[in-house]
């Protein structure tokens, strides 16, 4: 077992291109997606039982800019910020454990009688968000906060459990740790990834051109893009990665991570009809298939709100 001190985790830790490689191989072997936290407690695991990695590091363009960070009550969060959490997961023995997130949503809410905003969070692992409330810096709370999280690294950090001492070197250094390693994998085109789940592009199921003409008019026709909760993960990111090859159709108005699409609507010099519109005032046809648009018509089609109903791009 490797001896790996704090100059190791703070300035010569790196994710390499062996990490990666043994990612993808065990992603191909099981065919099954994985998250994050799953990854930085493997990769952190080899490290303490293995030692330094030789293989070239990968993040030669990396800034060090840090997308994942511990959570501090009294810390700036926007949606899709990626965040570190010590989580109590057995309260009768006041074990916590760690896990990697992202903020997914604000709400109000009280905590010990004040309202307070809290920052949604969607774990790894975890059903549902998890909500945590702010806090101003140097409050008792925000204080608390730190002490407890201090108290919890120090003790799984010295752990003679590996485990342990996993879970403790990602709440210590994971700010540089997971942030390297999340920037590695969204990197390299080999992976793909969606609400916190991780695969490979070479094996993802095949989406027919069909279907996502499908989703692209019933977008276009004011219906949401089709609910996944019934849908295999693994079909669920194919979806997602075919409609992001295609910003003809979709524009993604959420996060990288968490997409919401709406459809692409061509300007009228980039636009054909694409089906028949009538004026409901004169019952004229105002346009046909096939055909481009004059200004006049573009001017009735949006007073009718219909615009983008009735175009599509012209090939």
């Amino acid at each position: 077992m490797a001896t790996l001190g704090i100059k190791y985790w703070e300035a010569e830790f790196s994710v390499s291109v062996a990490d990666l490689d043994r990612i993808c191989e065990r992603i191909r072997r099981d065919k099954k997606t994985v998250d994050i936290t799953t990854i930085a407690k493997h990769l952190v695991n080899g490290r303490i039982e293995y030692g330094y990695e030789e293989s070239p590091s990968v993040l030669k363009s990396w800034t060090g800019k840090e997308s994942v960070r511990l959570w501090d009550p009294a810390g700036k969060w926007a949606i899709g910020d990626g965040v570190i959490v010590a989580k109590i997961i057995d309260l009768e023995r006041d074990e916590y454990g760690c896990f990697v997130g992202e903020v997914i949503g604000f709400e109000k809410g009280i905590t010990q009688g004040t309202v307070r905003e809290h920052v949604c969070v969607q774990l790894d692992g975890w059903p549902n968000p998890v909500t945590y409330s702010k806090a101003a810096a140097g409050s008792p709370d925000a204080l608390r906060w730190h002490e407890m999280v201090h108290e919890v690294v120090e003790q799984k950090y010295e752990s003679k459990d590996i485990q342990k001492q996993v879970d403790g070197i990602i709440l210590k250094y994971g700010n540089k740790i997971v942030s390297a390693l999340r920037n590695a994998m969204e990197s390299d085109k080999r992976f793909v990834s969606l609400e916190g789940n991780w695969y490979l592009d070479e094996i993802l199921p095949q989406v027919p051109p069909e279907q996502i003409d499908q989703i692209h008019e019933k977008l276009v026709a004011g219906n949401s893009e089709p609910e996944s909760r019934d849908i295999d993960i693994k079909e669920k990111m194919a979806i997602h990665v075919a409609m992001a090859a295609n910003p003809k159709k979709f524009i993604n108005t959420g996060t990288k991570s968490r997409p919401k699409w709406e459809p692409a609507v061509p300007t009228p010099e980039e636009a054909i009809v694409n089906q028949y519109a009538f004026d409901p005032e004169t019952y004229m046809i105002i346009c046909q298939p096939g055909k481009q648009l004059n200004q006049r018509q573009v001017q009735r089609l949006n007073e009718l709100k219909i615009y983008s109903q009735v175009v599509k791009f012209a090939e």
